[in-house]
């Protein structure tokens, strides 16, 4: 009878081992399963890295493109304005000499009617 429960207790004991072994394989199944898939994600978190570094890059040339056409832009305005500023003074000097220059003009036909009608006074003297 002892002999009977000890094969019993050893049946047992095998069972319970087989189902070990069988639940580590299929842990083993899981843990490979689960290792392919992290190692993919790996793999795609390398490749999205890599992808957003590129893009930094782009974008860090595509603001270094953006400031230096800014700071160009800014130096034309600039260059624009202060040219706009000397062509406004040279408007307002211009104005100035024409104003001058009809005065002087208009002073000048004052003085050549003056001297037209001396020139007309001395003609009728010198004919009688």
């Amino acid at each position: 009878d002892l002999e009977t429960e000890m094969e019993d207790l050893e049946s047992d004991l095998k069972l319970v081992q087989d189902n070990a072994n069988l639940k580590c394989r299929d842990i083993n199944a899981q843990n490979k399963i689960l290792q392919t898939k992290l190692n993919e994600a790996l793999h795609a978190l390398d490749i999205s890295k890599k992808e957003c570094m590129e893009e930094r890059e782009r974008n860090i040339a595509q603001r270094t493109i953006y400031t230096n056409n800014l700071k160009e832009a800014t130096d034309a305005r600039d260059s624009i304005e202060c040219k706009s500023t000397r062509l406004k003074e040279f408007v307002q000097v211009s104005e100035r000499e024409l104003e001058q220059n009809e005065v002087l003009l208009k002073n000048t036909q004052m003085e050549n009617e003056k001297i037209t009608s001396l020139l007309k006074k001395n003609e009728e003297t010198t004919a009688h």
